[in-house]
C-alpha cells in the first residue's frame, strides 16, 4: 500500500510540474494568431501614415501653386505623388 501511495504522489508531482510548465509558457509567450493580428494592425497603420504624408505633400503643392503654372520638376513630383497615392490605396484595399 505504501508503494502505491508513493507512486500516486510522484505521479501527481510530475503531472503538476508539467501542468505548471505548460501554463507558464502559455501565459508568457504570444500566440500565433495574436501576433498575426498585431502585424496586420501595424501594417495598416504604416500604410495609413504613408498615405497621409504623401497626401499632405500634395496639399502643400496645391496650396503653393494654386492657379499658377508649376515648374516641370514640380509637375513631375506632383504626378509621381498622385501615382503613389493610388498605389497606397490599392495596397490598403487588399
Amino acid at each position: 500500500m505504501k508503494k502505491v501511495l508513493e507512486s500516486v504522489i510522484v505521479l501527481s508531482a510530475v503531472l503538476g510540474i508539467f501542468w505548471g510548465g505548460y501554463r507558464f509558457i502559455d501565459n508568457t509567450y504570444a500566440k500565433a494568431e495574436e501576433v498575426k493580428q498585431l502585424e496586420q494592425r501595424l501594417d495598416h497603420k504604416i500604410l495609413a501614415d504613408q498615405l497621409y504624408e504623401v497626401q499632405k505633400r500634395l496639399w502643400t503643392l496645391d496650396d503653393r501653386y494654386q492657379n499658377k503654372k508649376m515648374p516641370e520638376s514640380v509637375r513631375e513630383e506632383y504626378r509621381a505623388l498622385l501615382k503613389k497615392v493610388e498605389e497606397l490605396k490599392e495596397r490598403g484595399e487588399k
